[in-house]
């Protein structure tokens, strides 16, 4: 299966010279994607030529082969095959310089216990899955504190005893 892995909306300097989208094959047979073509929300479409995909590969195309300009305040890309039948779609809001954006087909999955809730300024990193300062558990943080705490305290024990 042939879906959109990833996209780089927001390089570091100019848009267009930095921007891409990239295509990964998971399936066990290389795909012809002649005939297949990604489109923006706006209506904006590339229509790939000679491209194949062979399995467990990716493709990148930058922005001067589509021409399609991924839009830093958010977007949706959709993949289309050869009859026309829509594929894979990748959403995403508001992406920071040089972040790029993951699909859920290939990013980590969020841990019930880890999704305690979006607060309206958390980035979104990975299509489906919103990173914030909520998601890190508070009993991590205590644990790593304390096991810096006890480590400095051994640590500051053995110089003192040393000097007397």
């Amino acid at each position: 299966m042939v879906f959109i892995k990833e996209l780089l909306p927001n390089p570091a300097g100019k848009d267009t010279a930095g921007e891409w989208l990239a295509l990964f094959n998971d399936g066990n047979e290389t795909v012809s994607l002649h005939g297949w073509s990604v489109k923006d929300a706006g209506g904006k479409k590339f229509t790939f030529g000679a491209e194949s995909l062979p399995p467990n590969q990716e493709l990148k195309f930058p922005f001067s082969l589509t021409r399609i300009n991924l839009n830093n305040d958010g977007d949706t890309i959709t993949l289309w095959n050869a009859q026309g039948a829509s594929v894979d779609e990748v959403s995403y809001g508001q992406v920071a310089e040089e972040e790029i954006v993951i699909s859920s087909k290939v990013a980590p999955p969020v841990l019930p216990q880890q999704s305690i809730g979006a607060s309206p300024l958390a980035a979104q990193a990975f299509t489906g899955t919103t990173i914030s300062a909520e998601t890190i558990n508070p009993l991590l943080i205590a644990l790593g504190l304390a096991l810096t705490f006890s480590i400095g305290t051994a640590i500051l024990a053995k110089k003192l005893i040393h000097l007397e």
